[in-house]
């Protein structure tokens, strides 16, 4: 088939599989500049330190058995809010923990 006799479907499917390669390759190549450039690799390493201490970001710490078993004893009485600043955690990590534990407030069958 000739150019003229393509559908326009498949010119664009045509020019799709072209410009996928060609960013591919872009990319490649791109990628493989910036890692070897250890200048580059440097400023980036910084940046995401200032950025990581701007935000105030502190990588998780594991659950002690103490902290556990304060959740599951209290998790009825007390309010979420509180516990977390008992426990000096976030609502989202405290009650991603509540979930994971599959504790409940109210029991039906109590």
């Amino acid at each position: 088939m000739s150019e003229k006799q393509l559908t326009s479907a498949q010119k664009l499917r045509k020019d799709k599989v072209y410009y996928g390669k060609e960013l591919q390759d872009n990319a490649k190549r791109g990628r493989e500049i910036y890692h070897k450039d250890p200048v580059r690799i440097a400023k980036n390493i910084t940046r995401t330190k200032a950025r990581l201490d701007r935000v105030g970001y502190y990588p998780p710490s594991r659950w002690s058995e103490e902290e556990e078993s304060y959740l599951v004893e209290s998790y009825k009485n007390k309010t979420v809010e509180y516990m977390c600043g008992e426990l000096g955690r976030s609502y989202s990590s405290v009650t991603h923990k509540v979930n994971r534990l599959f504790l409940t407030k109210y029991n039906k069958y109590e």
